[in-house]
């Protein structure tokens, strides 16, 4: 062991030798500092949290028939950014805060934060709602929802999509009913001949047909957000005290050691 070890290992004998003689002073600052944890742990209110997917036709990837790339009507991205804008709303809004709505009194009056996640799919949003009362987080959740079916935005985009696909839907059906004109047409007038021609004329036709089924299906799917799951009750409260407890510990442990050798020093 060279002279630096040595001197190094004599320091640290007399920091604990100090700190043992003034160990009431040190649990005392200790003491101190887990005054902030002691509050949050029976003082503040609890929180409890709970998690649920919701997905839509506008959030999940759609074919492009001109060219077969895939798109989304709107990002998910987007939603998340609207759960925020819910949560800070709620949180902001002194009628939301006072539990009314047009007058009308909400569900629930224990809205802690509501975040969003992408999932990794990106077909579905992920939505962490932290609450007060855990009684109030299923109204909560569809609460929610409500507001986002009814976001403006959201419902203009709605709008626009059935619009478009209803058109496309009306011309799809008429190219459909041509074709097969053609073909009776064509039919008649080579009494059955040409089955190269007859051949392409039929492809075409179940084409048209297939397009208009997957348009058909687009339109009839549902354009609000839905429950992929339900949020589950929690029982227990989020136990995030722990490490709080921890860093006042180490926290008081140091100041206290510091005020130790100061008071040291000044006896000395």
């Amino acid at each position: 062991m060279d002279t630096r070890d040595q001197y190094l290992e004599v320091d640290l004998m007399n920091i604990f030798r100090i700190i043992r003689k003034h160990s009431r002073l040190v649990l005392f600052t200790i003491l101190i500092f887990l005054l902030p944890a002691f509050y949050l742990s029976f003082f503040r209110k609890k929180v409890y949290a709970s998690s649920f997917k919701i997905t839509s036709y506008l959030i999940q990837p759609q074919q492009n028939l001109d060219n077969n790339q895939s798109f989304v009507i709107i990002s998910p991205m987007e939603i998340k950014k609207f759960v925020s804008d819910f949560s800070d709303v709620y949180n902001c809004n002194s009628k939301y805060m006072n539990g009314e709505n047009n007058g009308k009194p909400l569900p629930f009056k224990g809205l802690k934060e509501a975040s969003a996640e992408v999932s990794s799919d990106a077909q579905s949003v992920e939505i962490l709602l932290k609450v007060y009362n855990p009684k109030e987080i299923n109204a909560i959740a569809d609460f929610l929802l409500d507001y986002l079916n009814h976001n403006e935005y959201i419902k203009h985009i709605k709008n626009v999509e059935e619009e478009k696909l209803v058109k496309l839907k009306n011309e799809y059906e008429l190219k459909t009913k041509e074709m097969e004109k053609v073909k009776e047409v064509f039919f008649d007038n080579h009494h059955g001949g040409t089955q190269v021609y007859n051949f392409n004329i039929y492809n075409d036709i179940l084409q048209a047909y297939k397009t208009g089924i997957y348009i058909d299906s687009r339109v009839r799917m549902p354009k609000d957000f839905v429950y992929l799951t339900r949020p589950l009750v929690p029982l227990e409260p989020e136990t995030g005290y722990v490490k709080y407890f921890l860093l006042c510990i180490l926290a008081g442990f140091l100041a206290g050691s510091f005020l130790a050798l100061m008071v040291n020093k000044f006896e000395a």
